[in-house]
């Protein structure tokens, strides 16, 4: 199921064919089920300051000791002491320098503390005015420790007084804690950094990465005796002794710092033992006082979000995963008698680091434990049974990195295909024809053509009262780039600022039009990029779909221009035209020039006696608004824009197989068939229709729940399916087709292609009795599932109703089978179709959508209960098909639009208009004349050159009042009269 928010599909889709109401979103909550099961009443323990975290036992359970940024002349960590008797909170260090890793000593009863700090440092006072500077300019630093080489370990008595120094070598000494005895000490130093004779390459390092010389020490609680315990490249830190006193847990960094693992040691530094081999970073590490198990931080589940995990004193397990909230946990600490959890996280209402306090079920953590396989074994076994962790496994996989979110066309899906090829052979699932791939062509990409870009420019300027001609050229690349909807062609004309290139529609209430008297009618009009900050929320909320490089272009064609130049402020050079995965053109010439170029025009300009401008004080012209000001001018500039893009076509396959139903004798095939299906593809890097935002724009998109839950269900399903069959042949009385959907992304292009062309000929579409689709099933939240196209047969409701009676869900149901999802290729191939949905959510189309969000118990669920349907359907007759009449759907509402035209446009089509794939039964379209094959060409006086046009178009539509609408039909031009109707 997608969102209009998120792509061009889904924005017309619930534009044009009435889908889900704005309401959804809000509906479906995107909170996880509590599936921390191990940790009771979790509640924030520290408030006050910035941050906070790190926080220490005392041996009775009565205080901790913890690291807070809470002074007002300091805004670094200094060290607390917290006492839950009476609720006090004492600062123990001196105030000064940056303070961490404070611990008590249980071995004196409590009676001292240590912790590092670096107030001796001479600079310690202006670092911290400077960091004050710092953050008072409104900038922010991501958080990380710089092993300050000022930093020393300290020990004093537990109000802080009698504060002795420790260690005195140059070098970072820190992270240390005492022996449960109290006699020895453990830490962290990368004093080996200048007391070795180091490589030049180890010379660099230094500079660079100082915790790349951490090393583990031990030394007598008075800091004598001290002594080296590893050798080892890279940085070992973090050392804190096991319940019995006998042995040292670290943790150990691979030499290029990206991966983590846990390590135990005698305190000589012998017998040196590997707990875990976790591919990811994991530190932190902390010996229940059982002495029975381990608990960890790392970020096995993404690169910033670090989880708490526990894992068998000796690792012959696999580690087994404690908490499930987005961002940081890490940093636990098990109170002295077990039955409590300390640790740092960012689970807070600003997202600061804060300390967190939880009950502990320590027989809860055993079980866990003994239920994990052996450490290299964790991948589970498949059973034929519908399993939650056999669904979470496919998941885990396909929403890996490694599939690199699985973008149509790409390796990571080719990789996706290979696993779901080789799972439906074992299952001994058949081929539907030569081959479980069935190809269908693709918009790869828009690329330049060998020729035809060329950018150049002329001026006339005054020079010592001569007039003279400057020219000048654009270089394609570094100055400038056609944007991928442009029309080839070339322009030559004037070059006139139209600002931001935009008019406030009607409703808003602020009188702007960034045109004003301006004619550009066959010029080449030059914009800012985005809106004018002088907006506020609401108006910025409402201008957004108007703000957009399409509209703009889109505004400027119906004003006659004959190019638009959008100006962009980034550095960087350009690398071709930006990744569109459509050939529709938008009827002008378009692109990006950087701003650069742009100011040695206005400079052209001012040595010509105009006034001086630049793109940064034009910008600064618009921080608030005056309808009165000048934001538009002529520029003198004469431009000469050639742009030729040429359309690069790819292949891609959906993954399509089939369970015969033979019957008892093992030689009856069954005529009829029932589809199953989900969509595999997903949006790579962000490629197409990221909600993200900034960098996080371009990273791996791993889709999860869209839709690497549904694939999971389905091949779950399949296994159940064939392994019936198999061990009861007859038991189905129809055959099973599986099918995994490509370019649906892009358009619902793989089910489109696979409707039309009957499998390659090998699968009528009249032999297909039903369809269940399955996208994005995974969060399950509230009990509320969500089916869709329950008009599309009269068996449905009933059918639902009936099997719900012992799933059990609050079921919402939707007629529309018009949903933007492949369900609908399917129904307009005349097939009744379920779709099967669990509602958006916050990690909709964006990097996050992580295995770890899923709730797949609720996926068990929901499995269940479809297959309990698709039994049913295997046992009755073929449910009938129907159509779905205009007025028989609640139509959805939007800002903006206010008609329906009840047309259904083909999203694949490459073809230049909007090309119908059909119209819907009652609507104005099919009333007015048209039908599926048909291609608006012109709509209310307005061309239409591709979807983009005809969503533009639709906002200046009013219902009732009669329209002109021209189309191609077979070759032939048509001229109809349409109504729009009200929604």
């Amino acid at each position: 199921m997608k969102s209009f928010v998120s792509r061009t599909v889904s924005l017309i889709s619930i534009i044009l064919l009435s889908g889900l109401s704005n309401s959804l979103f809000a509906q479906m909550s995107s909170d996880l089920l509590d599936s921390e099961s191990l940790l009771i009443n979790t509640r924030q323990l520290i408030y006050d300051g910035l941050r906070s975290g790190e926080g220490y036992w005392s041996s009775d359970g009565q205080k901790i000791i913890f690291q807070s940024e809470r002074e007002k002349d300091n805004p670094f960590y200094q060290i607390y002491t917290l006492d839950f008797i009476s609720g006090r909170v004492d600062l123990v260090s001196t105030g000064t320098g940056k303070t961490t890793c404070a611990y008590f000593n249980w071995g004196v009863d409590n009676q001292e503390i240590l912790f590092s700090s670096t107030h001796l440092d001479p600079q310690s006072e202006a670092l911290q005015q400077a960091e004050f500077d710092f953050r008072a300019s409104g900038r922010e630093r991501r958080y990380s420790w710089d092993y300050d080489e000022f930093t020393e370990i300290f020990k004093a008595n537990a109000d802080g007084s009698g504060l002795v120094q420790l260690t005195d070598a140059r070098g970072y000494d820190a992270e240390a804690s005492f022996s449960p005895d109290g006699r020895y000490i453990a830490f962290s130093s990368t004093r080996s950094a200048f007391e070795d004779e180091l490589t030049e390459r180890e010379e660099r390092l230094r500079e660079v990465d100082p915790s790349y010389f951490g090393e583990i020490y031990i030394m007598d609680a008075d800091g004598g005796n001290v002594k080296r315990l590893t050798t080892q490249p890279g940085y070992d830190g973090g050392p804190f002794f096991s319940p019995d006193g006998e042995r040292i847990i670290w943790r150990r960094f691979s030499e290029d710092g990206y991966n983590a693992d846990v390590f135990t040691m005698k305190l000589d530094g012998s017998d040196i033992q590997r707990v875990t081999d976790f591919k990811a970073m994991s530190w932190a590490p902390y010996y229940h006082p059982s002495g029975e198990y381990i608990i960890f931080g790392s970020n096995k589940m993404g690169f910033t979000n670090f989880e708490l995990y526990i894992v068998d004193t000796e690792g012959t397990k696999e580690p087994q995963r404690v908490t499930f909230t987005e961002g940081f946990d890490s940093l636990p600490v098990f109170s002295p008698q077990g039955d409590r959890l300390l640790w740092t996280s960012t689970r807070t209402s600003d997202g600061k680091s804060q300390l967190f306090l939880a009950g502990w079920d320590h027989a809860g953590a055993l079980d866990l434990l003994a239920k994990s396989p052996l450490r290299g074994e964790g991948a589970i076994s498949f059973t034929s049974d519908i399993s939650a962790d056999e669904m979470q496994v496919k998941v885990e996989f396909l929403a890996s990195d490694e599939l690199e979110g699985r973008m149509t066309g790409s390796e990571g899906l080719e990789k996706a295909s290979e696993f779901l090829i080789k799972s439906l052979i074992e299952l001994g699932t058949q081929p539907v024809g030569e081959s479980y791939r069935h190809a269908f062509e693709y918009v790869e990409s828009i690329a330049l053509t060998d020729s035809g870009n060329e950018f150049t420019w002329s001026s006339e300027a005054g020079s010592g009262g001569a007039e003279s001609t400057r020219n000048g050229t654009v270089s394609l690349g570094s100055g400038y780039m056609p944007l991928p909807f442009s029309s080839n062609g070339s322009a030559e004309a004037e070059i006139v600022f139209a600002g931001y290139g935009l008019t406030a529609p009607d409703d808003l209430e602020l009188t702007y039009d960034d045109y004003g008297s301006l004619d550009v009618s066959g010029k080449i009009v030059l914009v800012l990029d985005g809106m004018p900050e002088f907006l506020n929320e609401e108006q910025e909320r409402v201008m957004l779909r108007y703000s957009t490089q399409r509209y703009k272009a889109f505004q400027a064609k119906e004003k006659g221009a004959a190019a638009i130049l959008f100006i962009d402020e980034r550095e960087r050079p350009y690398n071709g035209p930006r990744n569109e995965r459509t050939a529709q053109q938008s009827g002008i010439l378009a692109a990006e020039i950087k701003s650069a170029a742009v100011n040695n025009w206005f400079a052209t300009m001012a040595s010509s006696g105009k006034e001086s401008a630049t793109v940064e004080s034009i910008k600064a012209s618009y921080q608030e608004f005056n309808p009165h000001a000048q934001t538009t001018f002529q520029t003198g500039i004469t431009g000469s824009l050639s742009v030729g893009l040429e359309t690069r076509m790819g292949e891609d396959e959906n993954i399509v197989a089939m369970i015969l139903a033979n019957g008892a004798d093992g030689q009856t095939p069954a005529e009829k068939t029932i589809l199953l299906g989900a969509h595999l593809d997903h949006l790579g890097y962000g490629e197409t229709s990221s909600r993200a935002s900034g960098d996080a724009m371009n990273t791996i998109h791993n889709g999860a729940d869209d839709n690497a839950s549904g694939t999971a269900m389905v091949l779950e399903l399949a296994e159940y399916l064939a392994n019936l069959e198999a061990e009861s042949p007859g038991t189905l009385k129809y055959n099973i087709a599986v099918a995994f959907w490509s370019g649906e992304e892009l358009g619902l292009i793989g089910s489109s292609d696979f409707t039309q062309n009957n499998a390659g000929g090998n699968l009528p579409m009249e032999n297909i009795t039903a369809y269940l689709n399955f996208d994005m099933v995974g969060m399950l939240n509230q009990n509320q599932l969500i089916l869709q196209g329950l008009g599309s047969s009269d068996a449905w409701k009933s059918l639902v109703e009936r099997k719900n009676f012992n799933a059990g869900f609050q079921l919402s149901l939707s007629d529309d089978p018009y949903v933007p999802t492949d369900g609908m290729a399917l129904y307009q191939a005349g097939i009744p179709i379920l779709c099967f949905f669990t509602g958006l959510h916050d990690h909709y189309h964006m990097p996050t959508d992580d295995a770890e969000n899923l709730n797949y118990e609720g996926m068990k669920r929901i499995a269940n209960y479809a297959l309990q349907i698709l039994l049913d359907l295997n046992s009755s007759e073929p449910i009938a098909y129907q159509k779905v009449e205009m007025n028989a759907v609640r139509a959805g509402s939007m800002r903006g639009f206010t008609v329906s035209l009840g047309t259904i446009p083909d999203y694949a089509s490459t073809v230049k208009g909007v090309k119908l794939s059909g119209v819907r039964e009652g609507g104005a379209a099919e009333k007015a004349g048209l039908q599926a094959g048909d291609i608006i060409i012109k709509m209310a006086g307005k061309e239409m050159n591709d979807l983009y046009d005809y969503t533009y178009a639709l906002s200046d539509l009013k219902p009732g009042v009669e329209i002109e609408v021209v189309i191609e039909r077979n070759g032939e031009t048509l001229t109809l009269k349409m109504t729009p109707e009200g929604r």
